[in-house]
């Protein structure tokens, strides 16, 4: 694979006979990628279980979420969902009572965030 080039890269770097035989030129580029951001919550499912159903979410475990309904998304007011959501790791479920509406929205809402 030796293609007979001296000076990689356009440096002016001979990059043959080393003083070192185990050397080796290489380049090595290094990219800042700035602070850790966290990802934004996300509903992963709902699934039917006895009795009704199970919503199933991510979000940074130290977030503050609310979990919203409404039977349109144009709708100014969403409410909050009752109970406690059950936390595994970076996933929640919240199990929900059968309900007579044919269609139904959800969404997260992060409550610590301004």
């Amino acid at each position: 694979s030796d293609n007979g080039q001296w000076v990689f890269y356009g440096d002016g770097v001979r990059a043959k006979d080393l003083p070192y035989a185990a050397w080796k030129k290489c380049r090595v580029d290094t990219v800042r990628l700035g602070g850790i951001v966290e990802p934004k919550p996300v509903i992963l499912a709902m699934e039917a279980v006895a009795g009704g159903w199970q919503l199933t979410w991510r979000a940074p475990p130290a977030a503050d979420i609310v979990v919203e309904t409404a039977d349109r998304l144009e709708v100014e007011t969403w409410t909050a969902l009752p109970g406690t959501p059950v936390r595994d790791g970076p996933f929640f479920t919240l199990t929900l009572a059968a309900s007579p509406d044919r269609t139904r929205f959800f969404r997260l809402r992060r409550t610590d965030l301004p």
